[in-house]
Formats: C-alpha cells, structure tokens, sequence
C-alpha cells in the first residue's frame, strides 16, 4: 500500500510552489460556496414568499438578486479556471524537471539497477497522471465537503426524517465506494510496473531499428509486446468495470433518494406539513450533498489512478546517491592537481569485499600526471572503463585510495571535480539540432576558434560540403551522420570544454587509422598542461602517448613507453600484433 506521507509530500509541494494563487483561488471559491449555499434559500423564498403569496414586488427583488449571485459565481468560476491551469502547468513542469535534476546527481549503481523504459515512464507517463491530482482537484474537494457540510445543516432544520433516510444512503454509499477502492488501487499498481517493462520494449525496438531489422529480431519484440500489452489491457478492462461499477450504484441510491424526497415530501406537503419551497430547497440542499459526494467519489477514483504515480515518482525521489554532493568539501583547483593516482585500489560492482575474484580492479597502482598523455591497454573486461567511473566518481572503490593531487578523491566537492573532466566515449551522444549546437552546447564561442577545432578534429571539410555548412540539421541522435562524423563532433565538443581531464574512452573507434593519427597529431596543442588519459583497442594510435598501462584482469601487468613494452615480449606486444 502507498505511504500517505507521499501524497501528504506531493500536496506540500504544490502550495510551496502556487501560494499566492492558491490564497487567490480560496477566496473565489469562498465566493462560490456562498453563493451556492444561499441559491436554495433564495428559491424557497421565490416559491413560498412571491409566487404562492402573489407577491410581485417581492419575486422581482430576489430575482434580481438570483442574478446578481449568479453572475459573481461565473465571474469567479472563470476566474478559477484560469488559475487552476496555470497551477497545473507549473505543477507538471517543476516536478518533472525535479525529478530530472534528482536522477543527474544519483550513482553510477542506480542506472544499473534501473531499465531506462521504466524511467521514461516514470518521467513522462506517471508525472502527466500525477497532473489529475492537480490543485483543482483538491480545492474542489474542499469546496464539496464544505457545501456538504452546510447543507446538512440545512436539511436537518427544513425536515429531519428526510434528513436522516439521506444521510443514511449516503454512509451506504461511502462505505461501498471504499471497498472498490481497495480493489481499484491493487490492479493499477500492477498496471503502472507492466507499463514501465512496455516503455522499455518499446524503447529498445526504437532505438535498434536497425539492427532489429537486419538480425531478423522483430518478431520476438512484436511477441514480448503483444503479450504484456494484453495483460495491461486485461487489467485496464477490469478497472474500468469496477469503476463504472462504483458509480453506477451511486447513480442508483441516488434514485432512491429523489424518489423519497418527493414521496413523503409531497405527501407532508398534502398534510399542509411542509409547504413547497421547502420541499425545492430540500431538494437543492440534497443535490448539494449528493452531487459533492458524487464528486468526491469520482475524485477518489482520480486519486486511486494517480496514487501509484505518486509512489512511483517519489520513489525515485527518495533514491539517496551513494556519493553525495557536499558544497564544504574542497573544490577543484587546476593549480593544485598535478597528477591522479590510483593507490592499492579494489572495486567491484557488485560491493564485493571477501572474494578476489569478483573484483574488476584489484590491487591496482597506476598514475596519471598532468602535460602526459597516458594509455590504458588490455582486452576487454579487463577494468579500463571502469577506472573512468571511478576517476569521474560514479563509483567508490571498495578498498584503496584514490588522489588527485594531494587530495583523496572523497575530500573533494563532487560537482566542481566533474566540472573539469570531459569525457569522449564510443557512445557518442548527439542531439536533434545544427551541427554549431551540438558542438558549442550553449556555450559562448568564437567563431575563430570554433573553425580551429574544427579544423583539428578533420570535420572542417565535411561540414563544408553541405548546403547549410555548420548549421545543418543533424536529426535525431545524429541519424544524417555516420558514426565518424559524430565522433568528430564529440572530440570538438570536449576541447571546446577545456576540462583540466581529458580522458578519451575509445573515441576514435569508427574513424581510419589515418584520420586517428591526424587528430591526435592536431589536439596536441589543445592537450598541452592537461591531464590526457586514453582508452583504445586499436594499438597503432596510442603508440606515440608519454606512458602505457597493461592491464589484465583488473591488475597492471606491464607499463612503459611502446618501444620498451615491445621489446618486452608480453601481453601487449602480442595484442599489438593481433591488431
């Protein structure tokens, strides 16, 4: 069952962030429940008072008056309106992009963890349900149960058997309606998590189109999709069964409780016990309470749809990072870094601190100084990868120390650390824009020296080529590109960065061996007093770095400059020549 603090929680965050128009919003619809209120009171005095008495003054007067409350009650419904969607966008808006700002600071561990279908649909699905727990919502509950309230009140001093046969269906009602709920609540929660899996289906189907087509793959996709979609839909049908279900036996005690109004309110009526205003004003007062209480219910049917939303979404906000951002911590000073060192370091995903042979990284020593160029070799799994997170700190070792500087790696303020590291993968990320926008990313560049990074990185010819030059439309995740252009674009990306770090993790894998050597040769200079580590499976483009590391099975079997490590005769020799 749902935390009620996360409802509490999420009803808090709405009136922090809409105070002054919620304030504005009570007071019109103080305004409305006035004016609803007094509505059946004023039509009893019409019937009793003008028409039955022939009193044509009197009719005239509260005439006016029922205009006159009518028109304040549109004026400020519409009013009500207005505020009430501007609440919702705002709403929407901070709360995705705080969940957004939340998932960007937590652990490398998380995203492991956690299938990206199911965060998109936490992200996009849950949080435009969570919209129908608007403000509106809640200050028209409010508004019901106030009107509900008084109109009790009145009932019970206009006629009190009547009074009580209604008050009772109403308990009937409530009663019955909590049931449903119960049911309602467990099959959504079961619908939210399936199409958390469907969102990730589908995801994947999207993103290797492609390669689905060509590997002949669609067909399990299509299966895998067809089946948990007739499950969510299966359930969808049973819900809505269940609540059309509660409002249809609301519907009906509500028959029931008009027929008797009007049966022993016409028959008091014929005894001269209760005169025909009363019996109109009782009427009204009653649709006052059902009509709240149908509201009320079709706003709990709202809320049980939207309660598994809520959990969903906060249970990512409750998501704490194993390594959290602590503004007292020393921030990153280039002057004081003059090398990362890697001492007795141990690190598994896994947390592993018993058996050896789970770790990925074991008992690793390694350095990097600053105006050195340094390469990480060995065949895949064998950690290199790794101590990139490590060094960006999305992990913590699980034993052994790491420095920058002087400075144990822990010591330091998170964000200003990774603010001076850059990072160029295999795994290019490019967004649907120009070529400039991709590159710059917002940031204030000259045009001199956008061309001169251009020029460095080889993709000054290529961007020449096109009709609109370096303001060509990329498309989505870069499909007008090959995956060379991209990783050009990647390069340039990170040296118009100017992070203290550079690190480069297989980023030149889809480019020739020549245009390697060509870029490499041209960012010395951009290199030059940085930190520059390299990743690469492909040998004969780290052979001119200042250093080499060997690794093997998360351990640094050989280190040196490429001449001394080939005429060693080792694990990296023979990797250079299977390359």
């Amino acid at each position: 069952m749902m935390k009620k603090s996360n409802l509490r929680r999420f009803i808090k965050f709405v009136i922090k962030i809409n105070k002054k128009t919620i304030l504005i919003s009570l007071i019109l619809l103080i305004i409305g429940i006035v004016a609803n209120i007094y509505v059946p009171l004023l039509t009893k005095n019409m019937i009793d008072r003008g028409i039955i008495d022939r009193n044509t003054e009197r009719l005239f007067i509260y005439l006016v008056i029922f205009v006159a409350i009518s028109l304040i009650d549109i004026v400020s419904d519409i009013i009500l309106g207005y505020l009430y969607s501007l609440m919702r966008s705002k709403v929407v808006v901070m709360l995705r992009m705080k969940l957004l700002e939340h998932i960007s600071i937590l652990s490398g561990e998380f995203f492991t963890d956690k299938k990206t279908g199911n965060l998109l649909s936490i992200v996009q699905s849950d949080i435009d349900i969570v919209e129908s727990i608007d403000t509106e919502l809640f200050l028209n509950m409010m508004k019901n149960i106030v009107i509900a309230g008084i109109s009790v009140i009145f009932m019970a001093k206009l006629q009190i058997e009547l009074f009580v046969v209604v008050v009772f269906l109403q308990i009937s009602l409530i009663i019955v309606q909590k049931k449903f709920s119960g049911c309602i609540f467990e099959i959504i929660g079961q619908m939210r998590k399936e199409y958390g899996e469907l969102y990730n289906i589908v995801q994947e189907y999207i993103l290797n189109i492609m390669n689905i087509v060509i590997s002949k793959s669609k067909r399990k996709f299509i299966t895998d999709y067809i089946s948990l979609s007739r499950k969510i839909i299966n359930k969808s049908i049973k819900t809505d069964v269940l609540l059309r279900t509660n409002i249809s036996i609301a519907r009906i005690l509500n028959v029931f409780i008009t027929i008797i109004i009007f049966g022993y309110g016409g028959y008091k009526i014929i005894k001269s016990e209760f005169t025909l205003g009363s019996l109109v004003a009782f009427q009204a007062y009653t649709k006052m309470l059902t009509g709240p209480s149908m509201n009320i219910i079709n706003a709990n049917n709202h809320i049980q749809k939207s309660k598994v939303s809520i959990d969903r979404v906060y249970d990512i906000l409750d998501q704490q990072p194993n390594i959290r951002q602590d503004n007292s911590l020393l921030k990153y000073h280039c002057d004081c870094i003059d090398k990362i060192k890697f001492k007795d370091v141990y690190f598994s995903y896994e947390h592993t601190n018993s058996d050896k042979d789970n770790y990925i990284l074991n008992n690793l020593n390694i350095e990097f100084k600053r105006g050195k160029i340094v390469a990480l070799v060995g065949s895949s799994g064998c950690g290199k990868s790794t101590i990139v997170n490590l060094i960006y700190r999305l992990w913590d070792v699980n034993k052994g120390l790491i420095y920058f500087g002087e400075n144990e790696i822990k010591s330091m303020n998170l964000m200003s650390l990774r603010k001076h590291i850059s990072i160029i993968t295999q795994d290019i990320i490019t967004f649907d824009g120009s070529i400039k926008d991709n590159i710059v990313m917002r940031k204030k560049i000259t045009d001199e020296k956008l061309t001169s990074v251009c020029d460095s990185v080889g993709i000054s010819e290529f961007i020449g080529s096109l009709e609109d030059g370096i303001n060509t439309q990329i498309g989505e995740r870069g499909i007008k590109l090959s995956g060379g252009q991209k990783q050009k674009i990647s390069i340039a990306r990170a040296i118009l960065n100017d992070s203290d770090i550079i690190i480069f993790d297989e980023a030149t894998s889809a480019l020739d061996n020549i245009s390697q050597k060509n870029i490499l040769k041209n960012l010395k200079p951009y290199l030059k007093n940085k930190i520059v580590i390299m990743i690469a499976h492909r040998l004969s483009t780290i052979k001119n770095v200042d250093y080499i590391y060997v690794l093997k099975n998360g351990e640094v079997v050989e280190q040196g400059r490429h001449p001394e490590l080939m005429n060693i005769n080792g694990l990296y020799r023979k990797l250079y020549n299977d390359d």
